[in-house]
């Protein structure tokens, strides 16, 4: 009985690092993506600015 306690134990002690290291990761990837976006938002604010800038403020005419 004692042997199948310790084996739990064991086992916990593993998964509750694991579970440590997973949360550690989710949350860099979280740091990650935010900076991401952030990055996306500027870069689609600069391309608009331009686009506005080199139609003069005229409409851009429908494709065919």
């Amino acid at each position: 009985m004692q042997a199948r306690i310790e084996e739990l134990e064991i086992r916990i002690a593993y998964q509750e690092e694991a579970i440590q290291t997973l949360s550690r990761e989710v949350h860099l990837a979280h740091e990650a993506l935010a900076a991401l976006r952030s990055q996306v938002e500027q870069l689609l604010g600069s391309v608009d600015g331009m686009v506005r800038q080199s139609s003069g403020g005229h409409e851009v005419p429908p494709h065919y």
